[in-house]
């Protein structure tokens, strides 16, 4: 057996033995996945057969439960940003159901991308840290740095502020007003995992479309925390992407993209 085979042989028997599926009749079953939207909630999937060659996979109303029971306000906004994440798995929004119907041939993708899809919705809400709590050292750090810069270049900014997307509000760490030139909206991200990652390229996405752009979307990350597909997303996604190991490079990029230094 080749190394490759071994492997993929390996693992797949390994996912064998995590998945969890009971028969509810004769053409629904309920899948119990090893993907958690938190410490101890497991992701589980509806799939019922509703003709010979189509299916329906449900959540059964978990994900959007899932938030409730964290103590979210499912309304009008945040559901239409379900809907926006949901969209690339091409679910459907029904009540607080998702859904996906498709042909045999499909299932077993569909199952796995509904699965990625249902928790993606949970991390980007369950997953993030309160803000109330204590701030990090790192985090610290890095908002220090920032003022600094921010005074020795005498750019007039303000500090916890929210800005609208054309979804929902977002609340920045920093954020420097249109006048004459583009605004600044900063954010600081001292844990950068993909969850997070994935989270603020919504947040950049859905500003610059709510402020028709005129606000220039940035990101400084603590270096430490970052792995190559959040690095990947953090760039191709913010218009100013920082790591903290290079924060050197903070204000020359800020000369560069011509921020407003004033109100």
């Amino acid at each position: 057996m080749s190394i490759t085979k071994e492997i993929l042989t390996r693992y797949l028997d390994a996912q064998k033995d995590l998945i969890a599926i009971e028969s509810v009749d004769d053409r629904s079953a309920i899948l119990s996945l090893p993907l958690h939207f938190s410490a101890y909630s497991r992701v589980e999937l509806s799939v019922t057969q509703v003709t010979k060659s189509q299916f329906v996979v449900s959540d059964m109303g978990q994900t959007i439960g899932e938030m409730k029971d964290a103590g979210y306000q499912v309304k009008d906004k945040v559901r239409q940003r379900i809907v926006e994440l949901v969209k690339i798995a091409q679910l459907q929004l029904d009540g607080n159901t998702l859904l996906r119907q498709c042909s045999a041939d499909q299932l077993g993708k569909v199952i796995h991308d509904f699965a990625d899809a249902a928790k993606t919705v949970g991390d980007a809400y369950l997953a993030y840290p309160s803000r109330g709590g204590s701030v990090s050292k790192v985090e610290d750090d890095l908002k220090k740095q920032i003022r600094s810069t921010f005074n020795q270049k005498h750019y007039l900014y303000k500090e916890t502020q929210t800005l609208p997307g054309e979804i929902e509000e977002h609340t920045l760490d920093f954020v420097i007003n249109p006048n004459g030139a583009k605004g600044l909206a900063l954010g600081v991200l001292p844990n950068a995992d993909r969850v997070h990652a994935e989270a603020w390229a919504f947040k950049t996405h859905d500003i610059k479309r709510g402020t028709n752009d005129r606000f220039v979307v940035g990101i400084v990350y603590n270096a430490a925390k970052v792995v190559e597909i959040s690095k990947h997303i953090l760039d191709k996604m913010a218009d100013l992407s920082i790591p903290s190991s290079a924060f050197a490079l903070f204000g020359e990029r800020l000369d560069a993209l011509n921020i407003s230094r004033g109100y």
